[in-house]
């Protein structure tokens, strides 16, 4: 038989076991007992060991041949989710050894997430066996562990622990030969050679008849030859390409070593290597990310990796383009503090600033200190459209754009329009404008039409496809399991879609399920009878399965569930099993938040304080962001959330629970959780890296539940993406709109942008051109013509459009109407307003009075312009001029205590002060006051620059709830509680701005301490500290001055100052135990610490001497004597 007879007969070997049906049962079976699911079990474990053997061992053969790819993947992910059933389940096989050959298994076939997942509590794993002697055993167990810590890309501990093992066995010494070159190239990117080695290790051990261990490395033996295909080092360039950029070179050096994390150095044990790419991102290198100009839209699920992809990007992007920024577009709050916070993690040790705005089109000054000392923003596209309509030359130097969670241009909602106007107008204003568009539930055929919109061609998506073809199918790095729990008759199951078992015999096919997971009298004088009860009592039971999400569409839902959870908690307290994770603390960061703005008696605090996190919308920004940080930590167990939790934000769930679909009910229509949004919110359960799958069980409670949950586990029913001025448009056409609702509903969708198209460009050409420019950059515009609908009614909408601002505003108006995001009659009648009460303003200005400002503001809200009415603030029926009063406190920084006493005189619903705060002061409002200065500047004849500052300012007062700059900076770039914010602001008084964050970024542990704040607030301090980089793109320091830090914290540094000179040449050390500042450099006089260098440099300076053994001279340059300390400034250049 020769090798191509050889190949022909493995793969119809492998075809063979695949297509066998007794084989697919018993795996089903197998799988479902994994649940705890109820049927004729008669699967044979020995049976489903063996041809699972098989599969593994075959496909790796093939793999090594060059065989049919396709086959040998879906060989050894078959046989993965049977060892891992088995290392679950087995009663006759070793469950650990199981594992590792399902992690092995998986590794392999790419889904590299998954193989870590299963291995995270076996490292103490040790094999027993017997007649091997003592030294072939611990030889054995050595061989094992480190397999393990390779699957657990503990590669640095690995490394680490190769160094300190001593033996004279020749099979070992071959396997450390071997595998410490590996490690080299892991981690340093040295080109050698390592295979031939590992190859002669696995024949050594199949020549000595050790089956377990020549199993091992036989598998392990392809899982190192498969780096060579997804190895970072070798994927994005060359590896020679790589080695020659220092900044590409150190970032890979950081993702495989993994040094530190947050404000500390991690233990190496806890080090945890990246090093190769996941298939989605393989095919996003493969279809040209990093070597084509093109723009691209990345449709994946959720868990790919997308974010590394636009990490990627954006890097490359700022090395290719030197100078030149990138722009990162994140559709909601929260999304914004994450990926600040993601991209910050690597970027900001390789000296790029990363920073991120949300909110509205409020104005202000720091915002611009922000902007000046970014590489990469992110913000919401309010944001970016506010910079572009008063900075639109900023865009000129941005080299990459990336659109996350593109998708809402698809809704139904105002945001829509706006984020498709933004992409048009950055378009029309940087025509050769990269694009990254990102979506993780867009139907195919969008993505072809977004991919025409964007570059002229449909061909530019990258899809996460198991394999290069196109017909390949999706490749998720997780599974999702879909059921719906129900009640049968006094007893509760759970059904999964698509898992069914056959009976070998009758072949009839039966749904898996799981019985009897509830009772309807499980608790005495507690019925589980309505749908918060059954809710709250599925999320205990589920909880023991992992992180729990329940997810209900309406906030006045939460409550209902959260007590009902309290409640069953407290009942199975009084057991001997009770669970840790529901037992009473008070130690969190959320809960010490809570009880600052809630109350401690509040039920969201009680919550918390049982391992219960609440997140929704209006929410007090650090309760929220508290929660979001316990829950991602595991302090909390169960998360109640509405689809605040949807919106893109990465949370570690296992399991979802869905409670409800309908988002607002009403007399005439109740109105539907979209299935693109549904399906984005079950796609955070089985997070890539924390589980090998997600279980998602939807509440099924009355009929509708039926029918919703039907329609909405049908990915066929995702909504399509369309441009909603091309749905607008279809409607006309159709005739199921006339063109008065037409012309009111482009008002509200395109009016503001247009407005701001007249104000950059009517000046420079010819208003035809500009629709037509305009028109040509569109989305509706591709989709109207797939479609074959004219776009001719637009045309004459804009062109009417403009005509009609044309006559009614002069060019200095529109200049100042275009800066606002309102529209023309929002415009129009603050104009009037103000010209009313010119007079007053006047001298309210000339006085720096900015709280008769403030009132009459709240007086134009009171005139219900659409883009400054809360419908949320309307159920209350309370006008926004009443809510003055608690406005001046909360700028004023008044406690938490004294606002909710103040919104007690205006309602007793306490959670309406919050819906004031997040969706009116934080949003509307701020937006109004900045839009209300802007038209008051141009009617008072003064530049907004020249008003006084507390007048200046007042948005960003409202906005943040201080009345101080500096502290509304610090709040800006991160610091959570206003409190705090005040407390670093009293503590600079004579210095503002740029010097202001600059002093932050230099703050040392012993400056905080000093602060006497909570644990949490100076956490919280420190974290922010840590991501800034004051300057741009600093990204090699070789000669640097600095003024010395900390001479001030101990007597024995300043006594230093007695026996330093100028000239002197001092030591520096890496302070690696430093618990608070992973990149502390201390500087030293005769081996005695004198004090710190400053951290703005440490963080980039530390970095280079960890990674790369760089070595420093420093010397005293000068020195100022002072009252208490003396002021040492010294140089440090690289050798």
């Amino acid at each position: 038989m020769n090798r191509e007879q050889y190949v022909e007969y493995v793969e119809k070997s492998l075809s063979g076991v695949l297509r066998e049906s007794r084989f697919d049962n018993q795996k089903k079976q197998l799988l479902a007992i994994r649940l705890d699911a109820v049927f004729n079990a008669n699967y044979s474990e020995d049976y489903l060991w063996n041809h699972s053997l098989f599969l593994s061992t075959n496909a790796c053969v093939l793999l090594q041949l060059n065989g049919d790819k396709k086959l040998a993947i879906r060989s050894l992910k078959t046989a993965a989710e049977v060892f891992e059933a088995l290392g679950l389940t087995s009663e006759s096989y070793d469950k650990i050894f199981c594992l590792i050959l399902s992690s092995l298994c998986y590794d392999i076939s790419g889904y590299q997430a998954s193989a870590y997942c299963l291995l995270k509590d076996t490292e103490s794993y040790l094999l027993e066996t017997i007649g091997e002697t003592d030294n072939n055993l611990t030889r054995d167990n050595y061989i094992i562990s480190q397999t393990i810590h390779i699957l657990l890309k503990k590669i640095p501990l690995a490394r680490q622990l190769l160094a300190e093992q001593v033996s004279d066995s020749n099979g070992l010494i071959l396997f450390n030969s071997a595998i410490d070159k590996w490690f080299e190239v892991i981690l340093n990117g040295t080109d050698l050679a390592y295979m031939e080695e590992i190859g002669e290790v696995y024949r050594y051990f199949l020549q000595e008849q050790n089956v377990y261990i020549s199993q091992l490395l036989f598998l392990l033996r392809e899982r190192i030859r498969t780096f060579e295909e997804r190895s970072f080092w070798d994927n994005i360039f060359s590896r020679e390409v790589i080695l020659q950029n220092q900044t590409w070179k150190k970032y890979l050096k950081l993702l495989a070593n993994d040094i530190y994390s947050g404000s500390n150095i991690k233990p190496i044990d806890r080090r945890i290597s990246r090093f190769e790419f996941w298939t989605s991102q393989l095919r996003a290198i493969e279809g040209g990310l990093i070597e084509e100009d093109n723009n691209f839209i990345v449709q994946m699920p959720t868990s790919a990796g997308k974010t590394f992809i636009a990490e990627l990007s954006i890097l490359n992007a700022l090395l290719k383009y030197p100078g030149q920024r990138c722009i990162y577009i994140a559709p909601f709050r929260a999304l914004t503090n994450e990926k600040e916070t993601d991209l910050a993690e690597y970027l900001s040790k390789l000296g790029y600033s990363v920073s991120a705005l949300s909110g509205s089109y409020e104005i202000d000054e720091f915002e611009d200190i922000v902007l000046d000392t970014t590489d990469v923003l992110v913000a919401t596209p309010e944001k970016m459209d506010l910079l572009l309509r008063l900075n639109p030359n900023y865009f000129l130097d941005v080299a990459l754009m990336v659109v996350d969670e593109g998708h809402i241009i698809g809704d139904i909602s105002p945001r829509a329009s706006l984020l498709e106007f933004l992409i048009i107008r950055l378009r029309m204003k940087v025509p050769g404008l990269r694009t990254l568009f990102i979506s993780a539930v867009m139907p195919p055929e969008n993505a072809n039409e977004y991919s025409i919109w964007l570059n002229g061609q449909p061909d530019k998506v990258l899809r996460s496809r198991l394999h290069r073809d196109e017909t390949a199918e999706e490749w998720e790095p997780t599974r999702k399991l879909i059921g719906r729990f129900d009640w049968m008759g006094s007893s509760g199951r759970i059904t999964y879609l698509n898992m069914d078992t056959v009976n070998d015999e009758t072949r009839i096919s039966t749904p898996a399920f799981v019985p009897g997971i509830l009772r309807l009298n499980q608790y005495q004088g507690f019925r589980l009878d309505n749908k918060a009860k059954t809710t709250a009592a599925l999320a205990y039971r589920l909880s023991a399965n992992g992180n729990t999400y329940v997810y209900i569409s309406q906030v006045r839902w939460i409550e209902g569930v959260a007590r009902n959870l309290l409640k069953v908690i407290a009942l199975e307290e009084a057991y001997k099993d009770f669970p840790l994770y529901f037992r009473r603390s008070k130690d969190k960061e959320s809960y010490h938040f809570s009880a600052i703005w809630y109350g401690e008696e509040s039920y969201i605090t009680l919550c918390i304080e049982r391992g219960i996190g609440i997140h929704f919308g209006d929410m007090p920004e650090p309760v929220r962001r508290a929660v979001e940080n316990d829950y991602s930590n595991g302090v909390l167990r169960v998360l109640l959330a509405t689809n605040t939790v949807g919106q893109g934000i990465n949370f570690p769930i296992k399991v979802a629970i869905i409670h409800s679909t309908i988002l607002t009910s009403s007399e005439d229509r109740p109105k539907y959780l979209s299935v693109r949004d549904f399906w984005n919110l079950i796609g955070r359960a089985g997070r890539a890296g924390k589980e090998t799958e997600g279980q998602v069980v939807f509440v099924v409670n009355s009929n509708a539940d039926k029918r919703a949950f039907g329609r909405f586990t049908n990915k066929g029913n995702i909504e399509e993406a369309h441009s909603i001025l091309y749905l607008v448009l279809t409607a006309l056409v159709n005739g199921r709109i006339n063109q008065r609702t037409f012309e009111r509903h482009l008002n509200t969708l395109a009016e503001p942008y247009i407005l701001s198209l007249l104000a950059e460009e009517a000046a420079e050409q010819d208003e035809q051109v500009i629709i037509e420019r305009m028109i040509d950059n569109s989305l509706f515009k591709v989709q109207a013509d797939i479609s074959g609908i004219d776009t001719a009614p637009l045309n004459q909408y804009f062109r009417a459009t403009f005509e009609r601002i044309r006559d009614e505003v002069n060019a200095e108006e529109l200049r100042i109407f275009g800066m606002t995001g309102l529209n023309l009659e929002s415009n129009t009648l603050i104009l009037k307003f103000i010209e009313d009460n010119k007079g007053e303003l006047e001298g309210y200005v000339d006085s720096g009075n900015y709280e008769g400002i403030l009132e009459l503001i709240f007086e134009v809200f009171d005139m219900e312009l659409d883009e400054f009415d809360s419908y949320k603030l309307n159920r209350t029926e309370i006008k926004p001029s009443q809510t003055l009063p608690l406005a001046l406190h909360w700028i004023a920084g008044s406690e938490s205590a004294v606002l909710r006493e103040e919104w007690s005189k205006l309602s007793n619903d306490p959670n309406g002060l919050f819906v004031l705060l997040a969706d009116c002061y934080y949003y509307r409002y701020c937006w109004g006051i900045s839009s209300f200065l802007t038209i008051m500047s141009h009617v008072l004849q003064i530049e907004l620059t020249d008003l006084p500052e507390n007048v200046k300012h007042l948005s960003s007062y409202l906005k943040f709830g201080v009345d101080n700059p500096n502290a509304c900076l610090a709040r800006s770039i991160g610091i959570k509680n206003r409190e705090t914010a005040l407390l670093l602001s009293n503590r600079q008084l004579g210095i503002s701005g740029r010097d202001f964050l600059k002093w932050m970024a230099n703050l040392e542990m012993e400056d905080i301490v000093a602060y006497e704040t909570t644990p949490y607030e100076s956490q919280n301090i420190l974290e922010t500290v840590a991501k800034l980089n004051p300057e741009r793109q600093r990204t090699e320091l070789n000669d640097i001055e600095f003024e010395v830090k900390g001479i001030n914290h101990e007597r024995s540094r300043r006594d230093l100052f007695f026996i330093v000179d100028i000239g002197d040449e001092l030591e520096y050390e890496r302070d690696s135990s430093n618990q608070y500042d992973p990149f502390a450099i201390q500087i030293l006089k005769d081996g005695v610490q004198l004090g710190f260098v400053p951290r703005e440099f440490a963080k980039i300076i530390a970095v280079d001497i960890d990674l790369n053994q760089a070595a420093y001279e420093i010397t005293v340059e000068d020195y100022i004597s002072g009252v208490d300390y003396d002021r040492i400034f010294a140089r440090m250049v690289r050798i």
